[in-house]
């Protein structure tokens, strides 16, 4: 296992290869780190990308502008952070398995995470694994707070799911889903109502971090007008087209994110037993829910970690037993979540090295040649499939300087 974390810190500047929208993502932490501003480079002129972009939090920016002050600038600098934020959602996966069962269920879904391709999600310089870090450290404080029944944990639950938003937006799902089961630990008398107020000003303390980095900055009436533009972008962009593919197309629904559900619902059974257990399955059925229907694929770094407490528990259970004694309904049930866990690391590996990792210069040459004769010269033209197909008005492309052209020359 050693050998396998020195392998990511070795690999991670070179697999996978720099994507498409690595570069935009970490504009905003190079302003920072050069500039002392979050307004990305890449975006002169623009007031929607004042003071960074809408939905993508400043706690990212700030992680990675402190690498680069740390140890310069660069594509290692830039990823490294969210390679932490990674090891440190394995533990938390680890400490999660052993309050809810056992170590050995624990150290199975831990390492299960680590072997698995999906690890390599914290190789890319997105903020996903740290809103993963932030939810899995709320479930952990939930945990900690049903056993021991203290406000602190409540107080901590609060303010660390809150902080998800601060990495990125798509953390509001999980303050949703956690806030939900939070009221319904209190409904069935599991906690009390100081912790619940307890729960809420924890909340509180993260939204006024949250406040004094997206909107103290740059004033209200800028960010809600930031937001109501980003949000309009999302909806065109990614919400409609994401549920005629769900329906229609069936790009994401049948093919990537259906075997989730069936995870979640083929393991009911191992996390009914306890009402801790209980609480906790409703919990991680809310976040697979959120995510899958209503997030993007980087996200579901969140679901795997949850998915593979939920393999642990029931590959440690089985494990315990003579196979040849395991009913056929077992033996179907261990085939499926073998077939399941093979599925997903082929389909993670391929993410890796094609489509979604496909270096700029071979996307960008055909959109500078499709749109050359609106190009000034010298111009260059940056866009990805969400942002630059979903401006309109009078900005349907942006023109400016390539974040990632500084990056490809550290490689």
């Amino acid at each position: 296992m050693g050998l396998l974390v020195v392998f990511h810190f070795i690999s991670l500047d070179q697999v996978p290869p720099i994507g498409v929208l690595e570069g935009w993502r970490v504009d905003s932490a190079y302003s920072f780190y050069t500039e002392g501003t979050f307004t990305p480079s890449m975006f002169p002129g623009l007031a929607e990308y004042n003071h960074g972009p809408f939905g993508l939090g400043k706690y990212k920016y700030l992680l990675q502008s402190f690498s680069f002050h740390l140890l310069d600038f660069g594509v290692y600098q830039a990823r490294l952070p969210l390679l932490l934020g990674g090891f440190l959602v394995v533990y938390l996966v680890y400490l999660i398995g052993c309050l809810l069962y056992h170590e050995e269920a624990a150290l199975i879904a831990a390492g299960l995470f680590l072997l698995s391709p999906m690890f390599y999600e914290t190789h890319f310089s997105g903020s996903h694994a740290w809103v993963a870090v932030c939810l899995l450290l709320a479930v952990y404080f939930l945990l900690r707070l049903l056993s021991e029944k203290r406000a602190r944990f409540s107080f901590a639950c609060g303010a660390i799911v809150g902080l998800s938003v601060g990495f990125h937006l798509t953390g509001a799902l999980g303050v949703t889903v956690l806030t939900l089961v939070v009221i319904y630990c209190f409904a069935i008398k599991e906690i009390g109502f100081p912790h619940v107020i307890s729960y809420f000003l924890g909340g509180l303390v993260a939204f006024a971090l949250w406040c004094s980095l997206e909107i103290l900055p740059i004033g209200l009436e800028v960010f809600l007008q930031k937001a109501t533009y980003g949000i309009t972008v999302t909806q065109a962009e990614a919400i409609g087209k994401h549920w005629i593919r769900y329906f229609v197309e069936g790009r994401r629904g049948t093919i990537i994110e259906l075997p989730l559900f069936l995870v979640v619902l083929g393991s009911a059974r191992a996390f009914w037993i306890y009402p801790r257990t209980r609480v906790v399955y409703l919990l991680f059925l809310g976040l697979v829910i959120a995510y899958t229907l209503f997030s993007g694929s980087g996200s579901l770094i969140v679901v795997w970690s949850v998915l593979f407490v939920l393999i642990g528990k029931t590959i440690a259970d089985y494990a315990r037993v003579p196979l040849m004694d395991v009913a056929r309904t077992g033996k179907a049930w261990i085939g499926f979540l073998s077939v399941l866990v093979a599925y997903y690391s082929i389909v993670q590996a391929k993410r890796c090295y094609t489509t979604l990792w496909v270096k700029p210069g071979e996307r960008y040459g055909e959109l500078v040649d499709e749109l050359r004769e609106y190009i000034p010269e010298g111009e260059m033209t940056i866009g990805s499939p969400l942002y630059f197909f979903g401006f309109a008005g009078n900005n349907p492309f942006i023109t400016g300087n390539f974040y990632w052209e500084r990056m490809n020359a550290q490689t």
